[in-house]
């Protein structure tokens, strides 16, 4: 069942389960539970960044990137304890490793490198109060690893923890709180025992509520990972691409298919005055704009490989056929026949040569020089 709560409970077992390139079916559930037990335990900011800095330097680029997609839920939802340990030169010195040309760069995807680039970025903006994050990034800059700052959502900057503006619990219904008020103030035994599971009550219903917030951020978060992805994937399709990286893209396209009721239920759930409804809006806006651009990319369903017909239309368009076709058995025997005197000396000329004069063959731009390679 897809809501059904994760049976792992303990932080080791469901990074692991999180972040296994084997898992093909990811839960936000589990993500939700992690981040709950890094909030409880009382060492579990710390095992949380320990682990999660060994998943993400993983030479599998899938478990790399899950473990920085769990990494960013993280920073999302688990307080100011974890924020102090990803502030810390020991925690941001594991992601400057897998950027810098000295370390791993040479053996991180680029798509690795450009979500720790974008996560530093939208931290030392949205967690003003840890210097070390904009120092790390400061000094990437300088160094010229980051040539410029990435282009990232205003969510991303600003992560939208589920906060509550009103005082406490009994003040979000006036109604209830004036009757609990009542209820409390009455001197019968009945009266006392009904203020104090109305008192359950609202509890319960603030436990739900937040637990519903927390469950929504990281379902909302993990379908804009997977628009992204899916619009990377699709931009890099050619001939060469993989069967695995085919069953990607068609795995992705339809989980966000998948999505768009899960969208649409939250939005009708979520009240006019909710500051959640925006996010769930945008959310939907771009899932709706990258399933529309993967059918206008494959409109008879599942992406297939290019043939070689296919392919030879990414290619220079000056290449001459007739160039490059061997002599077929028609030409033989045209020759074995003239040599009897039965055939004409001179054949007419093949389709190629038939056409007016040739334009000037095409040329392209000059060839880009490799970048000096950076120092530092």
């Amino acid at each position: 069942m897809a809501n059904a709560s994760p049976v792992i409970d303990n932080i080791e077992g469901l990074l692991l389960k999180i972040t296994s390139p084997l898992n093909t079916n990811e839960d936000p559930n589990f993500i939700v539970t992690f981040c709950e037990k890094v909030n409880v335990d009382l060492e579990g900011p710390q095992l949380a960044a320990r682990l999660i800095a060994h998943k993400m330097q993983s030479p599998q680029e899938l478990e790399a990137l899950r473990a920085l997609t769990l990494l960013e839920a993280c920073v999302r939802s688990c307080g100011r304890r974890f924020h102090s340990e990803v502030g810390k030169f020991r925690f941001l010195n594991e992601m400057i490793k897998l950027v810098s040309p000295k370390y791993l760069a040479s053996h991180t995807s680029e798509r690795v490198q450009r979500k720790v680039v974008e996560l530093l970025y939208s931290w030392q903006l949205g967690l003003p109060d840890e210097l070390k994050i904009r120092d790390a990034y400061a000094m990437l800059k300088k160094q010229g690893v980051v040539k410029s700052d990435p282009v990232v959502s205003e969510t991303a900057v600003s992560p939208p923890v589920p906060k509550r503006k009103s005082p406490g619990i009994f003040d979000e219904d006036p109604e209830k709180s004036k009757l609990l008020q009542r209820l409390l103030q009455s001197k019968h035994p009945e009266d006392l025992h009904a203020a104090n599971r109305l008192i359950k009550s609202m509890v319960q219903a603030d436990v739900e509520k937040s637990e519903r917030q927390l469950r929504w951020v990281s379902d909302l978060d993990s379908f804009l990972n997977n628009c992204k992805l899916l619009v990377e994937m699709m931009a890099s399709f050619n001939a060469e691409t993989s069967v695995d990286e085919l069953e990607l893209i068609d795995e992705l396209a339809k989980q966000l298919e998948s999505s768009r009721p899960k969208l649409f239920r939250m939005a009708s759930e979520t009240h006019d005055g909710d500051e959640q409804i925006a996010e769930v809006l945008r959310v939907s806006d771009e899932v709706n704009r990258v399933i529309d651009e993967y059918k206008g990319r494959f409109p008879v369903g599942s992406p297939r490989r290019p043939s070689a017909g296919d392919a030879r239309l990414l290619m220079d368009d000056d290449v001459i056929v007739s160039d490059v076709i061997a002599a077929t058995p028609t030409d033989i025997l045209r020759d074995q026949l003239v040599s009897m005197g039965l055939g004409e000396e001179e054949p007419p000329p093949p389709y190629s040569e038939v056409s007016h004069t040739s334009p000037a063959p095409l040329t392209g731009p000059a060839p880009l020089t490799d970048p000096a390679p950076l120092t530092g």
